[in-house]
């Protein structure tokens, strides 16, 4: 059984950004990679590689982790405060209301940095549509591709 009130919430440090990422791309090529063609697999690693998440939390996205045992099993990237770019939970701790904390809590800090915060919106991978409509986004849009990504435009 897993134990959710073991889960450490907080804003991640620059150090954990390869740990970060590499949950991120552990997720990735499980879950969303199969649906990619080999263009926007190559996009998605380039995006998420450690040097250009670096230079995202530089320009002001913020991150948040959760962790267990002090490793990273989730993280939610949020760019302008209005942006979801990255939601990633770990396989075995997928299912246990942990996308939906990051969220909340990423959120809560949107709106405390930038109160005028309005919306929030994302790009969905096609298999995270359901998720994000039990958050409260919707679709604002049918699937789109850029550089071999697919996505439906939510917010």
């Amino acid at each position: 059984m897993i134990m959710t009130e073991d889960i450490c919430y907080r804003l991640m440090c620059e150090d954990e950004i390869p740990e970060t990422s590499m949950l991120v791309s552990r997720v990735f090529n499980r879950f969303i990679a199969p649906l990619f063609p080999e263009e926007g697999i190559r996009e998605f690693r380039a995006y998420i590689r450690p040097d250009a998440f670096h230079r995202r939390v530089l320009d002001g996205s913020i991150t948040y982790i959760a962790e267990h045992d002090r490793v990273i099993i989730g993280d939610i990237h949020v760019r302008s405060c209005s942006h979801v770019s990255l939601l990633f939970v770990h396989e075995k701790w997928q299912g246990h209301g942990i996308a939906h904390e990051l969220f909340s809590r990423a959120l809560a800090h949107c709106l405390e940095q930038a109160p005028g915060t309005g919306r929030m919106t994302v790009n969905s991978s096609p298999n995270s549509v359901q998720f994000y409509q039990r958050l409260g986004f919707t679709e604002t849009g049918h699937e789109e591709r850029r550089n071999g990504i697919r996505f439906i435009p939510m917010e």
